[in-house]
């Protein structure tokens, strides 16, 4: 039994199902490779920031080594994972990046606070870096 061809209607509904099919796959694509291709800039200066104070006396006598460092307080792998940040532009025109993040060692915790931005040579300078 020969089969009707498709209407002009139905293969316009086809075409917008795997449009959007194609646009949810591309979409997951992207988010996967920013994520794990490109590092976030808090997590760059967090980063930074961990290297800075792991080979700071103060901190180590009081928190301990090896150190751990993670964005929140909190019971969800997701809060750790987080970096709190904010991002602002000063009066120069250079792009800063506020973080707070969690630091804990074998002989306590610690809260690290530092704000960065991108010098001349284009690495990360640090306005502030402090450890409570």
């Amino acid at each position: 039994i020969p089969e009707k061809p498709v209407s002009a209607v139905e293969a316009g509904g086809y075409g917008i199902v795997i449009a959007a099919a194609l646009a949810v796959a591309l979409g997951a694509i992207w988010f996967s490779f920013k994520e794990l291709i490109f590092e976030p800039k808090e997590q760059t200066v967090f980063n930074r920031a961990l290297d800075k104070i792991a080979v700071d006396p103060r901190v180590t006598v009081r928190v301990g080594t090896p150190m751990t460092g993670y964005g929140r307080e909190g019971r969800s792998r997701s809060a750790r994972q987080h970096v709190p940040h904010v991002v602002h532009v000063d009066g120069a025109g250079r792009e800063h990046v506020r973080i707070q993040g969690a630091v804990r060692g074998p002989q306590g915790k610690a809260t690290v606070h530092a704000d960065a931005y991108k010098g001349d040579s284009g690495e990360w300078e640090f306005a502030y870096l402090l450890v409570d």
